[in-house]
């Protein structure tokens, strides 16, 4: 669509069966593009959806969207940097699908990680980045984002408050719950 990146079918399959399993009712989506995902959330859900974009293409697109498949009522995009909105982020969240800048999923961690609920869910799209995160060597240009990325899966590996997996599907995913 446009150039703009949306959730490969593999993983929108795990995504889908995970919000089925974990039944959610608050779920925050980081990166909305056009909102596809946020629409096959709530249709497989009974959740709130708040889903972050700074795209004003890809929020007016969204908004449309949204709209012509009845989910006005129940997506709300927050508009903005969402490395930003996330610091001022004051509800507690159920499933959180951190889809957005991949080198920036460090930086929001911390804040993901205070506002999901205990029980919550963190899914993760494109963690292994083409491969690059597990490979040898990778183009220079993603050097910050393969090193970002790599410190992101380490402190989440690490962190005694979650448990956490990465699965091969897509670009590769990151399912963790919190424990407490």
């Amino acid at each position: 669509m446009r150039g703009v990146p949306v959730i490969a079918d593999e993983a929108l399959k795990h995504l889908l069966s995970c919000i089925k399993a974990a039944k959610p009712q608050t779920v925050l989506e980081i990166g909305t593009a056009a909102g596809l995902s946020a629409i096959a959330i709530a249709q497989n859900s009974n959740a709130f959806i708040y889903t972050m974009e700074k795209d004003e293409v890809c929020i007016a697109d969204a908004r449309q969207n949204i709209a012509d498949f009845g989910m006005s009522e129940r997506v709300r995009i927050i508009e903005g940097d969402c490395v930003e909105n996330i610091k001022e982020f004051d509800k507690k969240i159920d499933f959180i699908f951190l889809d957005g800048p991949k080198g920036q999923y460090l930086k929001m961690y911390p804040y993901l990680k205070n506002i999901l609920n205990a029980g919550g869910i963190l899914f993760c799209d494109n963690v292994l980045f083409r491969g690059f995160v597990i490979g040898e060597s990778f183009p220079a240009r993603y050097k910050t984002i393969v090193k970002n990325l790599r410190e992101f899966l380490q402190i989440v590996k690490e962190d005694k408050d979650i448990e956490s997996t990465v699965h091969d599907v897509g670009d590769g995913v990151l399912v963790a719950r919190k424990l407490n």
